[in-house]
């Protein structure tokens, strides 16, 4: 189905010739996302997103601190979402529950910044 010409697409034109051939909406839309990556602010915007994932991600402690900040500013519970590569409505979703969730990582941030029991790294 990646071409007119190819598999399910011909076979269709052999069954019915009137039959006009459209590409995926959504393939469309994600390929035009990654290619607006080429754009330096926005590549930039989604690596630092990735990192910030990543620097709670990967460390039990800091996810907890973050689960506690998450807790005390909007009295539920979320987790972070990993940013999908391929699929553009998953990293939409990735990217609002960031601004969703900012003021509670600005409240982790600052908790590092200011803890003595935090790695120097973390720091």
């Amino acid at each position: 189905m990646s071409s007119e010409v190819k598999v399910a697409a011909a076979v269709i034109r052999q069954e019915s010739p009137a039959a006009l051939y459209f590409h995926c909406m959504m393939h469309c839309l994600n390929l035009c996302v990654s290619q607006s990556s080429k754009v330096a602010s926005i590549r930039n915007c989604v690596d630092l997103v990735r990192e910030l994932i990543g620097f709670f991600s990967f460390s039990a402690p800091r996810n907890h601190m973050l689960q506690q900040s998450i807790e005390e500013i909007q009295g539920d519970s979320q987790r972070l979402k990993k940013l999908c590569d391929t699929r553009f409505t998953e990293k939409h979703s990735s990217m609002l529950t960031i601004l969703k969730l900012l003021p509670a990582l600005q409240l982790a941030f600052q908790h590092f910044s200011t803890s003595t029991t935090e790695s120097r790294e973390t720091r």
